[in-house]
Parts: C-alpha cells; structure tokens; sequence
C-alpha cells in the first residue's frame, strides 16, 4: 500500500469510522491534501516526514486530540523536544526541562523563535494551537517546525538555543497517597491505566482515607486511561447513597472497522486484567451491535448509586490544562459531588469523541481515532477544547515554577 492509498484508508475512516464522521461532515475538504501529495510524488518528492507533515494538516482540520497518524518508525511521531513550555504573555516559559543539553532551566524563557516573536508566531499557527488563549496553548508540535529561539535567563541574560529532537520523555505512573498535615491527606495520580497500582493504592490508603479530615486529589498531568479504575474512589469523596445521574448518552459508531480494531485493542487488554466487567461487556456489546452504525450506548443503568462510606469532610480536586480523556471525566463527575471543590484551570476537553481504535498500515504507520461521540455535542454542551471548568480559578503564572499556588490556595480553601 503506497502512501496516497493509506491517505485514501485514512480519509475513509474519517469519514466512515470515525464518531464524529457526522457532526463534522463539512470540516475539511480532503481533496486539497490529496492534490498535495499527488503533486509531490508526481515530482518524486512525497518522503514519509512529508506526507506525514500533510495528512496532520488535514486531521487538525477535526479539532479532535483523540485523533492521530502514528508513525512508529519516525522521530516524528513520537518525540519530545527535551523540555516544555507554558505561555505567559508574550514568553514561552521553560517549566520542565529533561535533556540537560537544551541549555535550557526552569523559569528560562522563550522570546523569540527563528528571529520572530512568540504572538507573531502563534498568530501564523493558531490551527496547530487549536485556536487556544495563551495559558492552554501546547506548543511542543509548533516549535518542532522550527530551528532555534531566541531565550531569556531569569537574570536577564540572552542567550541562542538550537531545537533538537529527542526520544518520547513518558511520564511514570504516579498514584500516591500520603498525609501533608495532622487534618489532610495528598492523593496524587497522574493517569488512570494501571488497575495493578489504583487497587494497591485503594487498599493501602484505605484507613488513610477513612480517617482523615480532609482530602486534596491532584490530577493536574493526568493524561487518561480507564474511568473504571477510579469509580472505587467515589465511595470515599461522595456523600452516602448519593445517586449519580448521566447528563448526556453515548453513541457508539459499530462498523465492521471499528469491531475489529476495538476487538483487537479489547482482547489485548483483558489478557492482562482479566475479570474487568466494564471492559467484557464491552466486548458484549461489540459483537451484539457489528456492522449497526451509531447504537445507543445501554450498558447498564443511566443512574449509579454510590453507596459511600466513611470519609473525608471536605475534598479539593486540583485541575488543569494537562488533566484530558479518563481525567476529564473524573473531574466532570467530581462537579456533582457537595464535598468537592475543582481548584485550577480547566482541564483538557478531550471526551465528547472517545474509545479510541486503532487502525493499522504498513510499516509502521497507524492511525487512531474515537469510535464513540456524547450527544451533549448535540445540544451545545459539549467540553472538547473547553474543559471542565474550576470552581476556583487560579490562572497560571511564572510563579507557579517558584511554588505549588494551587496546592497553597487548596489547603486555604479547606
């Protein structure tokens, strides 16, 4: 299969398989990537990076995180740029730093990128910012087009960098649980796809979270997994016998495609996690609904009783920009809870298209997609892009490299 044939598979499925093949018909008119990369193989110049380079342009047009071209082979695809950076005002603020040789330091700051400012360069991108204010922008995909910036040292020192590619940095699995005062605990998990460790934390937390007075949760960089592995937390943060009520229905798209790329990712998952009954009747369902199109999504009741035991009186749930896909839902469903407080920024919005397949090419190349769509998209309330929203807003400054804000505002709050 050549590349303007996986380009073909690819604009099928958008069309086809993907969730919001529907809502978003008229997003993008693929015939202008085709004549792209037609025009660049008639010159024998369609290389991988380039076509790779295009057909990213064309799924931007979705404004869709859950979807991606995986290029398994290629520093592209999965790279870092050996840092990260959070905008304030017209500077790109260093606030991770994991290769040494950037040159680069926490609380340096990036003031120009190629010879042009930060709001010039944002200006010429905002597609690939997905049209974002300055404190949600992700800059990683814009600056990996260019080639060096211009920075600012916190003394005030100028100095040149080069921009390098550098192998994916992956975040470990965090789940921790611990007490920072007499009266409060600290949970922190930054994702929710190892069942493994979330039940090693809820049975060795358990007397923790019984007795003490008050509790923060941080999901800040909680970048998603399965909502299943944090509901036996609700027990805790929620009122007894509270009765927790679905505001919108999920339709899940079933073609034959997406039966057996689910099926597949399914399979793969149960092998190691045996027993998860959210994810068998999953599969239940698959098989049912093969080859039906959009079915309402019936597993179960669309109300959930959380029995609740005994817990913490007040609970701070700490949120931001980095917190999508499973946290996202957390937090959405912590909004309901009288004993939770959202405190942060909005997170993510990355869960009105989700269930993400897989579709497999050649050598390498890959492309996921969401195969289910919430039908609060329907009636304007969808949260993609938007996030769930703060009870308390903090706005995110420089000053949160110094120190924890959010966690000195949350332990003032309780």
């Amino acid at each position: 299969m050549n590349l303007l044939k996986i380009f073909d598979e690819i604009v099928n499925i958008m069309q086809n398989d993907y969730s919001g093949c529907v809502v978003k018909k008229d997003w993008s008119n693929p015939e202008v990537y085709r004549e792209k990369l037609t025009e660049l193989e008639h010159k024998n110049m369609l290389t991988r990076e380039k076509f790779k380079e295009i057909v990213d342009d064309y799924l931007l047009d979705y404004k869709d995180h859950h979807v991606g071209l995986l290029d398994k082979n290629s520093k592209a695809n999965n790279f870092s740029l050996g840092f990260d950076v959070r905008r304030f005002g017209n500077k790109l603020y260093v606030k991770e730093v994991w290769e040494e040789d950037t040159g680069l330091k926490i609380g340096d700051a990036i003031i120009e990128i190629d010879g042009q400012p930060v709001d010039k360069v944002a200006e010429k991108n905002q597609k690939a910012l997905f049209n974002q204010s300055n404190e949600r922008q992700l800059w990683k995909n814009v600056l990996a087009k260019f080639h060096s910036c211009l920075v600012e040292a916190e003394n005030g020192e100028k100095f040149e960098i080069k921009l390098k590619k550098y192998k994916s940095h992956n975040e470990k699995s965090k789940y921790t649980c611990e007490l920072i005062n007499q009266n409060t605990a600290l949970m922190v998990l930054n994702d929710f796809m190892d069942p493994k460790q979330m039940e090693e934390l809820m049975d060795k937390s358990e007397e923790l979270l019984t007795n003490t007075k008050n509790l923060i949760i941080d999901i800040r960089n909680n970048g998603g997994g399965y909502d299943s592995l944090f509901y036996p937390l609700l027990e805790y943060i929620f009122p007894c016998n509270f009765i927790l009520k679905e505001d919108f229905d999920m339709y899940f798209l079933h073609t034959e495609r997406n039966y057996k790329n689910r099926m597949r990712m399914l399979s793969e998952y149960l092998k190691d996690n045996n027993g998860d009954e959210m994810i068998e009747n999953f599969v239940e369902a698959l098989d049912k609904n093969r080859g039906k199109g959009f079915i309402l999504d019936d597993q179960g009741s669309k109300e959930y009783m959380i029995k609740g035991r005994k817990g913490p009186d007040k609970v701070i749930v700490m949120i931001d920009r980095y917190c999508g896909s499973s946290g996202d839902s957390f937090a959405s469903i912590c909004k309901k809870s009288p004993k939770i407080t959202l405190v942060g920024r909005a997170t993510y919005g990355v869960i009105d298209y989700s269930n993400v397949a897989e579709e497999i090419f050649e050598d390498g190349l890959s492309l996921i997609y969401p195969t289910s769509i919430m039908d609060s998209v329907n009636f304007g309330k969808g949260i993609d892009n938007i996030g769930v929203q703060p009870d308390v807003y903090i706005p995110w400054t420089p000053e949160h490299m110094q120190r924890d804000v959010d966690l000195e505002k949350s332990k003032d709050l309780l």
